[in-house]
């Protein structure tokens, strides 16, 4: 069966992470280029004695209603503009049979202050996270006395500044019972994920975190 034994994008020495993580029974990928990226370049090797074939770049992602533009060198570096997005395909041919694989690019305008996503430690967000929505509240366990926030960026480039508000005791209208904390987030990043990202920037996404305290029987916000 033709298949890839790896493949990843990238560009210069940056990683572009892959939606799905890259594995050998998918097809179809999506990847996300941050703003200052201009350019990716697809790195493959397939199983055996397959070879990788019929390398085309499809405008805006479509190949019905633009021409598909033939890629000589597999591993060239190809370029697009704040905004732009393009259909990378290929095939990986073995013995006749072929595979085709395909990878929806996309640049980031520079404009996003969006995250992708949001973790409180331990706690459940009210409303549950959406990246359009910018205002949450959530309960800590009284045994935890600090907050500790995971920043999913959505482009590497963005520059993460908080502050926190003096606490302040809670009232009798805070009404926390609201805040059921019955889906408590965990950290997405694994330890061994964690020191990957600040020891060789393996990921293209190395996450924000953000610590406070808030005593018992206070509330703070943090902006």
């Amino acid at each position: 069966e033709p298949e890839l034994d790896v493949m990843y994008l990238r560009y210069k020495q940056q990683p572009i992470d892959t939606s799905p993580v890259f594995n050998r029974k998918y097809v179809e990928y999506n990847a996300t280029m941050d703003y200052k990226m201009g350019f990716f370049a697809v790195q493959a090797s397939p199983l055996g004695a397959a070879v990788i074939t019929n390398i085309f770049l499809c405008p805006d992602a479509d190949c019905h209603r633009e021409t598909p533009r033939a890629i000589a060198d597999f591993s060239r570096k190809v370029s697009l503009e704040p905004g732009e997005r393009t259909l990378y395909k290929f095939d990986v041919e073995l013995l006749g049979r072929a595979r085709t694989y395909s990878i929806t690019i996309t640049r980031l305008t520079g404009k996003e202050t969006d995250l992708r996503h949001l973790v409180v430690q331990g706690s459940t967000l009210y409303p549950p996270f959406q990246p359009q929505i910018r205002s949450y509240r959530c309960f800590l366990d009284v045994q935890r006395d600090v907050g500790l926030l995971e920043l999913h960026l959505q482009d590497q480039g963005q520059t993460v500044l908080a502050e926190a508000e003096a606490p302040v005791p809670l009232a009798s209208d805070d009404n926390i019972t609201s805040l059921d904390n019955t889906h408590p987030q965990q950290l997405r990043s694994p330890p061994i994920r964690l020191l990957r990202e600040e020891a060789y920037g393996e990921f293209q996404y190395p996450n924000k975190y953000l610590e406070f305290p808030v005593p018992m029987g206070t509330k703070r916000k943090l902006r």
